[in-house]
Parts: structure tokens; sequence; C-alpha cells
């Protein structure tokens, strides 16, 4: 058999295992989707976003309580959040204890339902990473952009991988593989989705008074 045959077999073969790859992947159920899925039929849960640099602790958790929203955000240096109710907004400063009416000025609150149906909408191939010691499942979407981000910095020919990593059908992390030209940057992400909200949340407390500048 002469180099180039064997040269052409092997190439035949390694598109023949990618094949076969793609069709298992393609036939696999997303274990992203399932969450989709539960989160949607729910309509109650709090999906939370943490992590932590030598700099700051930075905490974002989407609550949603039927049609009712609350994203709240918390680091070392402030801590705010928005809430949606009765299609009415208001923006909570809980370090100056004031908050601000919207009034019906709509506010993109939907982020993390969003992001998630882009992906499952996605093929994904899947694979298995140790993180401070213990191995997870993932599943990786490719992506031209991601709302599953805090401190990473994208430009706009950056080549974005988002792995959700699972123990056992619960999310754990998520982790941004971000690289373009110039540089490749790795982002990772403490999740913490549970499926029940404080109701407290969604109040604006007695003692706030309402800031007529913001």
């Amino acid at each position: 058999m002469s180099k180039k045959t064997i040269i052409i077999s092997a190439s035949v073969m390694f598109l023949l295992i990618f094949a076969v790859a793609l069709i298992l992947t393609s036939n696999q159920k997303s274990r992203v989707k399932s969450i989709y899925d539960k989160m949607l039929k729910s309509k109650c849960f709090t999906f939370s976003m943490e992590e932590t640099t030598p700099e700051i602790n930075y905490k974002v958790s989407m609550i949603q309580r039927e049609n009712d929203i609350c994203i709240d955000m918390y680091s070392d240096e402030e801590h705010t959040s928005t809430l949606i109710l009765e299609n009415k907004s208001y923006f909570i400063m809980h370090d100056e204890k004031e908050y601000y009416d919207y009034g019906d000025e709509i506010i993109d609150s939907d982020i993390i339902l969003s992001s998630l149906k882009k992906n499952i909408q996605k093929p994904f191939l899947t694979g298995k990473e140790e993180i401070n010691e213990s191995t997870f499942y993932y599943e990786e979407y490719e992506n031209e952009e991601t709302d599953f981000i805090i401190f990473a910095n994208i430009k706009e020919d950056s080549n974005i991988k988002t792995r959700f990593y699972f123990n056992g059908n619960n999310i754990c992390y998520i982790k941004n593989i971000i690289e373009n030209e110039d540089e490749k940057q790795e982002e990772l992400i403490k999740i913490d989705l549970k499926y029940k909200v404080d109701d407290e949340i969604f109040n604006i407390p007695e003692d706030y008074a309402e800031s007529a500048d913001f």
C-alpha cells in the first residue's frame, strides 16, 4: 500500500469518526434544555451566578415568582436590586436605603431564560473536567456572545465557548472560554439554581426612601 493511499485512508477514517461523534451528540439529550424546560414550567426559581477574584466578590441573582422579577446584584462595594412588579419597575439602592420608581419603563428582565434558549437551539459537545478536585460532566456550546459573563472582556472578533457543568442533573458551574488573535481568557462562574424564592426580596423595605433623582 502506497504512502498516498495510507494518508487518504486515515483521512477517511477521521471523517467517519467525526461524523459518528456528531450523530451521537445530536441524539444526546441536552441537560441544559432539561433545566430550561423546568425553569420555564416552574416560573418560580432563583438562579445565582457568583465569581470571586483577589480584588472583589460579585454575585448576581435572577429571581422569578410567576410574573414578578428581581435582579439582585451584590459585591463588596454595593448591593442593588431591580424589581419588576405588576408591570412597574423599581431600582433599589440598599446601601443608601433608597429606591427609584421607573414607572412602566420597560426593562429587559428575561436574560437568563433567553440566554439558555439561545444555547439549546445549537449543537453541543460533551466532556468531563475536574474543577476544585471534583469531576463534572459538561456541555459546550459555541456563541458569538453570551450573557453568562461577569468580568471577562469580549472583543468583536472573539470566539466564545460556553461550558455548562453538572453535578448529576443540577447545574453547578459555567465556564466561558474566550479566544481572539491576541489572547485566550477563561472565566469560571459558580452557579446556584433553586426552584424556590424568598418572598421578602420582592418587597421594598418600609424604611427606604423614594429618590427623586437617579
